[in-house]
């Protein structure tokens, strides 16, 4: 008798969402959670780093960038890792080096240490997100993958609240080195429960041929039933040859690709904008107060998380291109609105949360239609240069609004130029629906 062969993708698709599957999509999501805290623990800490360092409010900006920049090249290198050794161990490894060089900023005393300790933090921050975004995709069955993206992308401005609120807590209480303290410990815990509670992708197992044993036992996991010793696995995929960067401009992907990486670029860099930059320029004599501006950042990083649920909702019903397009309009008119009333903290409020809806609305429908507009193969790779440009933006924003303050702009001006960011999107958006072949 000739072997079974079976489809992994079909299988996941069939089945129902399975205990392993959870558990798979829960520390997804957490692993998102914890990047989020770190992510913001620089912004937090960024008043109190001013005056230990002496600096100025622009002379935060490079501060801001290097950890940036890090998860840049962490979401380039790690991301594209992952399409050869795995999604689970990179993801583990990317843990690791952002709980440890979080741990070791608690200590640095020095404008350059923080510098570096930022960069390699940031490495770890950038690699994991590529890896946790596809794991969890390539999990879920489709029927539910937009829902699933959209939940556990929410994760990220979650940390980013959670983060507001405990690290103003814990400066008050311990100082600003609790917070790296607590970032660094966290993941180091983390990346052991991964290490034993799941597995690598299954999809990502069938195609490289891995052990037929891990692969038929996850399979029984998620089928609930025994399957034969006979029976074979693959997975369809339509990538030629090799995962790599030439791939994602391959096959009549090159336009697709450019508009993906515009709107990944604006929707990281408005994520980011308010919650690192809030605290150092709306607090001001007749502005917010400190205690004021953590609610702020706290508010956006909320409304970040109801768009992106929203958004996982939505996308099914309401078509992701009209979603998106109507989302970054909107997050156009409340991302400058912030900047123009800092005396007026309900307002001010107001208009972060709404920006922070619209623009992760903006977000995660996008890292959705990037996970279906690139196959398999090259997922990660698609994924990890997406959030490498994305990350890239992040990385020019402090620069660029350092030197908007140094060109003697005000805070209000600042908001209304960076404000316009999201509109460009829209456009992006609307030209790249013009693609609509590539989804499933």
């Amino acid at each position: 008798m000739n072997p079974r062969t079976t489809d992994v993708g079909a299988l996941i698709d069939g089945s129902r969402f399975s205990p392993l599957q959870i558990r798979i999509v829960a520390l997804c999501g957490f692993t998102s959670i914890i990047d989020g805290i770190d992510t913001q623990s620089i912004g937090i800490a960024a008043p109190e780093l001013a005056k230990l360092l002496s600096l100025t409010p622009a002379g935060l900006a490079p501060i801001f960038s290097a950890g940036l920049l890090g998860a840049l090249t962490g979401a380039l290198g790690l991301g594209t890792l992952a399409d050869h050794i795995g999604r689970k161990l990179t993801m583990i490894l990317s843990v690791l080096i952002f709980g440890f060089f979080s741990l070791l900023t608690a200590a640095s005393t020095s404008f350059e240490t923080l510098l570096v300790l930022r960069f390699l933090a940031g490495l770890g921050l950038g690699g994991a997100a590529p890896c946790f975004t596809a794991l969890a995709a390539e999990y879920t069955p489709s029927r539910k993958r937009s829902l699933v993206i959209g939940l556990m992308w929410a994760c990220f401005p979650l940390g980013g609240m959670t983060g507001a609120f405990l690290g103003s807590w814990l400066i008050k209480a311990y100082g600003w080195s609790a917070i790296f303290y607590v970032g660094g410990i966290v993941p180091v815990f983390l990346a052991f429960v991964l290490a034993f509670a799941i597995p690598d992708s299954l999809r990502f197992l069938a195609l490289k041929g891995k052990s037929r044993q891990t692969v038929r036992r996850i399979a029984e996991q998620i089928t609930a039933r025994p399957i034969g010793e006979r029976e074979e696995f693959t997975a369809v995929d339509h990538t030629h040859g090799h995962a790599g960067v030439r791939s994602l401009f391959a096959e009549g992907r090159l336009t697709t690709t450019l508009l993906l990486w515009v709107i990944f670029y604006i929707a990281f860099t408005i994520l980011v904008f308010i919650p690192l930059w809030v605290p150092t320029l709306l607090v001001q004599p007749n502005g917010l107060q400190h205690s004021q501006a953590f609610t702020t950042v706290a508010l956006n990083n909320g409304g970040a998380v109801f768009g992106m649920m929203l958004c996982g909702a939505l996308i099914s019903k309401i078509g992701p291109f009209k979603l998106l397009t109507g989302a970054f309009l909107l997050a156009t008119i409340f991302t400058m609105a912030v900047g123009q009333m800092p005396g007026y903290p309900g307002p001010t409020n107001a208009a972060a949360f709404l920006s922070g809806l619209f623009v992760g609305v903006g977000g995660v429908g996008v890292i959705a239609l990037a996970t279906v507009f690139y196959p398999t193969l090259v997922r990660s790779t698609g994924l990890g240069w997406a959030i490498a440009v994305g990350r890239g933006g992040q990385v020019c924003m402090p620069l660029i609004t350092g030197g908007m303050l140094r060109g003697g702009l005000k805070p209000s001006e600042i908001f209304i130029v960076l404000g316009l960011l999201p509109f460009l999107a829209a456009v992006a958006v609307v030209l790249l629906s013009r693609d609509k072949k590539r989804l499933p």
